[in-house]
């Protein structure tokens, strides 16, 4: 910039900044000089020989300096009641204003405030209108007094670190005010010490019976000296906290300011007054008579300390709080005298203890009892009816559908279905019953002092019928239903382990069954949970030991009656079980997440058969391969399904994945986006079990597949107009969105006219075909070679 062109904005803005920086720089840089020179200035005045008020008033310029404060006061403690008293002011013209005024900030608890806080504690509110600053005047030993300052209006109260520099000259004056005090004290003790010597001497050998009396006062005196020293060291040793003393008789003889504040009284009202006034109500009759049952009593009695947690101290308005105290005697010599009591506000405390335990007891979101506590009521209802020789129920709750409630309405609305679910339950129990929640929608209700177990499988249906009507939730209607699972002690378990394990398998037991029931438990259900475990152990190692396999079963045109696909299906030969049925174990190969590797090898193994068949020679046919809701949710099943297609060299033109209409609704907008994934890659998709979910015509249209796969239950019962009716709409839907329609579960010639006659597509089932092994679908596809297309429309 030319030095002789003028200033733009922006240099402005930038000089602008720098001298506010220098500025603020040079204001901090005066404060810390002079807050040294006023430390400075504070001590050289701190005579030995001044009292605090004309300590204080030879600070008065320094502060108000330091401070920035129009004015300033200094209110001094009365040590018979531990009132405050203003006893100089700056300006001197500001100091009936001030006295006057200061009660309300005392009635107001300003001044306990600036006790607790110990800090420099400021106000902006009150009769004089403007920012007050209060400050303690104290030592580790006493409280001296009170500094109040009044901030003008061109000075606003100053930040944190400088009100921390503030809080230091002004607890230095503090202990120089009690030095003073010490000083003057231990001054005139001694002038008159000096004076005592002075006259007695004169009279020593007059007065010889004088001077041995006086000795003797003097040793009095020494051991009420130590008494009080005693007295005072206890009281020392409990700053900060609430400290009382009472003689023999139970009667106050002090209390420091802040027990005083806690209960509030002032300490002029308690001396002198028996320790019940705090004990019980004020307007009790224990309160004016001493009742010595009391811990504090017990002690002064027996001459032993002691220590009480959560006692009951009243407070002059009526009021109660939890204190812990401690009560320790005073002893002289061979007698006691008296008492001092420490005492603290517990309040807080304790109502964290409750939050805690309530916390470990019951359930965060209904506040029903949790696992724990259910178990431990289950223990004491189980030793009870052992006793009576009654029957214990207990029922095991879950709900049907909360994953599908939870990822369609989202977990806020679950929770709130959860909540209401919790009430209407509770509605259904009588008194001496629990009904707790163990798990996300898992509930329990034990039922206790029952003779009869038929009370046990009325409540079940009582609580199904409960929960029948509709949840509203938000803006929804929701409709949910419960499989419950009963046990009863003692005849299925003498323990909660073993009556919650067996409800649990009766619950399991009951979803089988259709969901929405109960079912009671029997030792067969154990049998069958072990036989579940052993299949499921077993199936962890069939895939290693090669006893899975495919079998493939044929899909042909219904006007041509020509191969056109097939479908992948999996077996497991057991080693000792022989064949085991895909309706035993492909349940717990998804409850067991076995099925995501298992469907890893189904798919790699389909495709490496069908490029041995190109390879033979054969042309091309379309194979299906069904894809179960945790393969199609798992994170790396585009590279999967890539690698595959790469690593066996097939046409994926010539590949079709099954998946089922509820898996895609579970989390619709996912599941489009990996279809699409899916689609790019050149394979075919389809939406298998056509017609049992709730998918949404509205969304099926934005779907990238190819075909729809008719289920069985609608083929079964030809029959029905109903099924018909659905048959024909599920064909018109797909004649409108072009989609090949497979109708799978044909067993009758019937049924495949009927089809045939509405325009299906393809058809799947024992009346075309079992499923094959490898030989025998090679030999059916050999059979006909010249009726396979090459390409799949």
């Amino acid at each position: 910039m030319d030095k002789n062109s003028p200033a733009g904005p922006e240099e402005i803005d930038q000089l602008k900044a720098r001298i506010e920086f220098l500025e603020k720089g040079s204001r901090w840089n005066f404060f810390a000089i002079e807050l040294l020179r006023s430390l400075g200035d504070l001590h050289k005045n701190a005579n030995w020989d001044r009292s605090p008020k004309d300590l204080f008033k030879a600070t008065q310029k320094y502060l108000k300096q330091l401070t920035h404060c129009e004015s300033l006061g200094f209110l001094m403690v009365n040590e018979m009641d531990s009132t405050f008293e203003l006893v100089c002011c700056e300006p001197s013209a500001h100091k009936s204003q001030l006295n006057r005024e200061m009660d309300w900030y005392i009635e107001n608890g300003v001044f306990a405030w600036a006790l607790k806080e110990n800090r420099p504690y400021i106000v902006d509110e009150g009769p004089l209108k403007a920012n007050l600053m209060f400050h303690v005047l104290a030592t580790n030993s006493q409280v001296l007094g009170m500094f109040v300052g009044k901030f003008g209006k061109n000075y606003p109260p100053p930040p944190p670190d400088q009100l921390s520099l503030i809080s230091i000259v002004l607890h230095n004056i503090a202990y120089a005010m009690e030095n003073g005090k010490l000083y003057q004290m231990l001054s005139q003790q001694n002038h008159d010490l000096e004076k005592m010597v002075l006259d007695r001497t004169g009279e020593l050998e007059k007065q010889t019976h004088e001077l041995q009396q006086e000795v003797q006062d003097r040793k009095k005196a020494e051991r009420e000296l130590m008494r009080i020293s005693r007295q005072k060291e206890s009281i020392l040793g409990s700053a900060g906290e609430g400290i009382l003393g009472v003689d023999n008789d139970g009667r106050f003889t002090l209390i420091n300011f802040l027990g005083a504040t806690m209960i509030g009284y002032s300490v002029k009202e308690l001396i002198g007054k028996p320790i019940d006034l705090i004990l019980h109500p004020p307007d009790s009759n224990e309160s004016q008579n001493p009742d010595r049952s009391s811990p504090i009593y017990r002690a002064l009695d027996e001459s032993i300390s002691s220590h009480v947690y959560d006692e009951k101290f009243w407070r002059k308005d009526g009021t109660c709080f939890s204190v812990e105290f401690t009560c320790n005697p005073l002893n002289h010599s061979d007698s006691q005298e008296g008492a001092v009591v420490t005492f603290r506000d517990i309040t807080q405390r304790l109502e964290m203890e409750e939050k805690i335990t309530h916390m470990a007891y019951y359930d965060s979101l209904t506040h029903l009892p949790n696992r724990n506590l259910v178990a431990d009521r289950l223990s004491m209802a189980l030793a009870h009816a052992d006793r009576s020789k009654h029957m214990v129920g207990v029922l095991l709750l879950d709900m049907d559908n909360f994953k599908t409630i939870n990822d369609s309405l989202g977990h806020n609305a679950g929770d709130l279905l959860l909540k209401d679910v919790a009430k209407r339950l509770s509605c259904c129990l009588r008194k001496e019953d629990t009904v707790g929640r163990i798990g996300g929608d898992e509930f329990v209700v034990l039922v206790t002092g029952i003779q009869n177990e038929n009370d046990i499988t009325a409540l079940a249906k009582k609580i199904i019928q409960n929960l029948k009507p509709s949840f509203p939730i938000q803006t929804h209607e929701i409709f949910t239903s419960f499989s419950i699972g009963i046990s009863v002690f003692p005849r299925d378990g003498l323990d909660p382990q073993t009556l919650f394990k067996n409800a649990d398998a009766a619950m399991y037991q009951a979803k089988e069954k259709g969901k929405n029931t109960y079912q009671t438990y029997s030792p067969s259900m154990v049998f069958r949970a072990t036989k579940q475990m052993a299949l499921e152990s077993g199936l962890r190692k069939a895939l290693d030991r090669g006893e899975l396999f495919i079998n493939y079963q044929p899909k042909f045109d219904l006007k041509t009656q020509q191969i056109m696909g097939m479908e992948a299906l999996l077996r497991w030969m057991h080693p000792t079980n022989g064949l085991i049925s895909p309706d035993d174990f492909i349940p717990i190969a998804e409850e067991s997440r076995l099925i995501v590797p298992i469907g890893e090898w189904v798919l790699r193994s389909a495709c490496e058969q069908m490029r041995i068949w190109e390879s033979m020679g054969f042309p091309p046919l379309n194979m299906a391969i069904n894809l179960s809701g945790y393969q199609f949710n798992q994170a790396n099943l585009i590279h999967i399904v890539s690698d595959t297609i790469e690593c066996t060299g097939i046409d994926p033109h010539f590949l079709e994945l099954e998946i089922t209409e509820t898996v895609l609704m579970d989390n619709l907008d996912s599941a489009i986006s990996r279809l699409h994934l899916l689609n790019d890659m050149g394979l075919h998709l389809s939406i298998d079990d056509f017609g049992t979910g709730y998918s949404s015509l509205t969304y099926l249209k934005t779907l990238p597949i190819s075909s729809l796969k008719i289920d069985r239950s609608f083929i079964q019962d030809l029959s029905s107009e109903a099924n018909t009716a659905i048959i024909k709409a599920i064909l018109s839907l797909a004649k409108t969105l072009k989609l090949r329609t497979v109708a799978e579960g044909l067993e009758t010639e019937e049924q495949m006219e009927f089809l045939a006659s509405v325009d299906c597509d393809w058809g799947q089932g024992y009346y075309f075909s079992h499923p094959l092994g490898v030989e025998e679908m090679t030999q059916l596809i050999a059979s006909q070679p010249n009726a396979i297309k090459k390409e799949i429309p």
